[in-house]
Parts: C-alpha cells; structure tokens; sequence
C-alpha cells in the first residue's frame, strides 16, 4: 500500500515500480488483505489517498546446492538425498527422482545455512554408502 498520487507533483501513480519509489507499507498474506490502514497494519500516507498492488510470490524451483559436507545457503526447507540419478549415474538426480527415492527434510528458514550431513537430518542416511 502506498501513495495513490505522487507526493511531489500530486500527479497519478501509474505503476507498482512508481509507488514504491515512495514509502510503502507490504503485508505478505496467503488469503485476501482489505486496502487501508487497518488491513495493512499501517498508514505510510495519513491524510492522502493511498493504493494497494498485488506482487503475487514467485514459485521457485527446487535446485541443488550443495554435495555431502558442504554448506548449503538456503532460505526455505532442504531435501538431503541421493546425489547421482538412478538412470544415469553420470548426471545428478533431478529433485522428482530424488524424492522417489529415500530422503530427509530441514528448515533453513532461521539460519538460511545448512551442512549438507547426515547430523543435520537427525542421522538419517538416504544413501548408505552412496553420494548425497
């Protein structure tokens, strides 16, 4: 939520990337949020007519990142699994042929760092004597 007309010219704010060129309040919800200061938690314009967009959160792609013993930097949950693909051992396991197979998960959301060990998966080993 934002300034509905430029605070400088009172001209009309045309776009998202315009509005948040001025102070901004941003409420991140999975359900409907009404427009004004009560459902967003704040008014960054008392007394001016204001404006809400919607930024729709982005569907990420699970990717690897990380082998056995390294850190993986991370902001979300970690899936800690076979390292080569059961089709091809030449190539690395896509995250569907991964989750086929046996693995652990952890939450890196407080420290968006993980080790990629066993002892970070409550000893789980989804590969013994495999790469990870």
């Amino acid at each position: 939520m934002g300034p509905k007309n430029r605070p400088d010219n009172n001209e009309p704010i045309q776009s998202f990337d315009e509005m948040r060129y001025w102070k901004t309040i941003v409420k991140e919800t999975d359900d409907w949020t009404m427009c004004s200061a009560k459902g967003m938690g704040g008014d960054p314009w008392p007394e001016a007519n204001k404006q809400c967009w919607c930024e729709p959160t982005p569907q990420y792609e699970p990717t690897p990142c990380a082998n056995e013993g390294e850190n993986c930097l991370c902001n979300g949950w970690v899936a800690y699994g076979v390292k080569n693909s059961p089709d091809d051992p030449t190539k690395v396991a896509s995250v569907d042929e991964m989750v086929q197979m046996a693995f652990a998960i952890n939450d890196a959301n407080n420290t968006k760092s993980i080790k990629c060990a066993s002892s970070n998966f409550e000893m789980a080993d989804p590969n013994p004597n495999g790469g990870k």
